[in-house]
């Protein structure tokens, strides 16, 4: 794969890789020298950022950023939830596209298509930085504090996927760069963010049409710390629940963000929760922006692409589903029929072939007493065993949809305008609460997680209705799923609590067999691709591949 490193409206300047399967592409030096302009520094910084959301230059995934996946494949959005969602107990698809089948067997290998765009886009993204911070660290300090924090967090994606065992650059160089390891890049993005987060926004619950919503603040720097510090274990060997807890902890007590919990009604007269209202159409407006830490900002109209939240949407959804008698669709023309739920899944809501069949999502949320069960199952079976190529088999997910409170149509008929929360408040009371479970703090932990499920509405009749946490925390690890399935994150929950390989736990197609079976040890890391070795010396590839 090959990195293409454009820039739009940054002066005639090629981004330089830290690592790309063609050597070529680090030359340094302009077909016209004298054309060289100081780079627009505003648009360097929205590039950054756009990493996020967009796969390339122009709208519909044009033009994009690396070569080896079309535009909307490529998306950061759509890769991430692909590789931490489909190797999980939550999440399988059928479709052909090369990749799919492994990812959902989690059997990948270092020629991936799928996970090598990934690694790549992470890169791109990373280079882009880099090259913000060599030639405008000194414009803006807040601006280069948010790119130092950005950098961060696209190499904790990288620690946490790859172990940490990936080519470290900081800075624009025709040099390979050196491979790095778990614990030195872990320590680097803890100081990064420690030492950016002074210069950083001020923590605000803000709507979508605010200046500064979806910039990367003080709070989201607490929590990205909180996340590096609960996996800690897993990267460095050496756990971290109490800098965890205190990380979480400063979120909370900032008193800037809430759950949001409360209940609107449409224009349209349909009911949404509080929980549906962080993934429908106007989640950015509609009160739910108040739980959102760190967002990325989506407008359909202006937003043209294939992956981010269309794809979050499309692919959860067929033809045939819809939320209740009021709502038949998901608000726009897309719906692809691919990623839906394994039984697990279903079943950590109280779910059973049983008591849940034939029912559209209202229906569902009634059986399973808990708002967050956003499942159709009517004319679906519960289990995806009998056929994985059957979009029908296994229940579909409608937690995203375009449809918002004012009752009427999106802003463009195929692309949706729901914004991707990728940290909000949820998190940092689940981290809290996992941390003192590890602490031995119960009751501190049970106090946050019975604050998800009141606002959840779990009933008390409920079978996993949580009263008290019992000695292995299983409450927990089932808690993380059912308040953040289909959000891509769980592959690294399963890895943390030792659930992801080896047989003890077993769902649906793990390790390439329909009822699963067992993954080897080497599976928690992901290989780095081939391309990347061959044209690097200095990297090395991680054991198992």
């Amino acid at each position: 794969m090959k990195f293409k490193y454009i820039i739009p409206a940054v002066a005639s300047v090629a981004l330089l890789g830290l690592n790309t399967a063609c050597v070529d592409d680090l030359d340094v030096t302009p077909i016209d020298p004298s054309t060289l302009m100081t780079p627009d520094y505003d648009a360097l910084l929205n590039k950054c950022y756009a990493h996020l959301a967009l796969s390339g230059q122009e709208t519909d995934d044009n033009n994009i950023d690396i070569d080896g996946l079309d535009g909307g494949t490529s998306g950061l959005i759509r890769q991430l939830w692909n590789s931490q969602e489909l190797t999980s107990d939550e999440a399988v698809c059928g479709w052909g596209d090369a990749g799919i089948d492994t990812y959902v067997f989690g059997q990948m290998g270092s020629d991936h298509p799928m996970l090598n765009g990934l690694y790549n886009r992470l890169y791109v993204a990373i280079t882009t930085c880099n090259y913000y911070l060599q030639a405008a660290s000194d414009y803006n300090a807040t601006y280069t504090a948010e790119v130092r924090a950005l950098r961060a967090y696209y190499y904790s994606i990288l620690l946490d996927g790859w172990g940490g065992n990936v080519p470290f650059a900081t800075t624009i160089s025709s040099d390979k760069p050196k491979q790095t390891n778990g614990a030195d890049l872990y320590a680097f993005i803890e100081k990064e963010l420690t030492e950016a987060k002074a210069d950083l926004l001020d923590a605000a619950a803000l709507k979508e049409s605010d200046a500064n919503y979806g910039r990367f603040n003080k709070a989201a720097a607490d929590m990205l710390l909180a996340r590096i510090y609960l996996n800690a274990q897993v990267y460095t060997g050496t756990p971290q629940w109490q800098k965890a807890a205190d990380a979480a902890k400063r979120v909370i007590d900032l008193g800037v963000y809430k759950l949001s919990s409360t209940a609107s009604t449409s224009a349209n007269g349909q009911v949404y929760n509080g929980y549906q209202k962080l993934f429908m159409g106007d989640n950015g407006t509609n009160g739910a922006n108040e739980e959102a830490i760190f967002s990325v900002k989506i407008q359909g109209n202006h937003m043209a692409t294939w992956g981010g939240s269309t794809f979050l949407m499309a692919s959860c959804w067929d033809g045939d589903m819809k939320l209740s008698s009021l709502v038949a669709n998901n608000n726009t023309n897309q719906a692809w029929g691919g990623n839906r739920a394994t039984a697990q899944l279903s079943a950590k809501f109280s779910l059973t072939e049983d008591n849940s069949a034939d029912l559209t999502t209202y229906a569902i949320i009634g059986v399973a007493g808990d708002d967050r069960a956003l499942f159709d199952s009517d004319g679906r079976k519960f289990s995806t065993t009998s056929d994985l190529g059957t979009f029908k088999n296994g229940y579909a997910v409608t937690k995203y949809h375009n449809n918002n409170l004012s009752g009427g149509e999106g802003s463009h008929s195929q692309f949706p305008d729901f914004d991707i929360f990728i940290m909000r408040y949820a998190e940092a009371l689940l981290t809290y609460a996992e941390a003192q479970f590890r602490l031995g703090n119960n009751a501190e932990a049970l106090a946050q997680i019975q604050a998800l499920q009141a606002r959840a509405n779990v009933k008390a009749t409920c079978p996993h209705k949580i009263n008290a946490i019992s000695a292995d925390g299983h409450e927990i690890i089932d808690e993380w799923c059912r308040e953040f399935y289909f959000e891509g994150r769980r592959r690294t929950d399963l890895i943390r609590w030792n659930l992801y390989t080896g047989a003890s736990y077993l769902w649906e197609w793990k390790g390439g067999v329909a009822n699963g079976t067992s993954l080897p040890e080497t599976a928690k890391l992901f290989p780095i691709p081939a391309t990347d070795l061959n044209a690097n010396s200095n990297l090395k590839q991680n054991p198992g591949y």
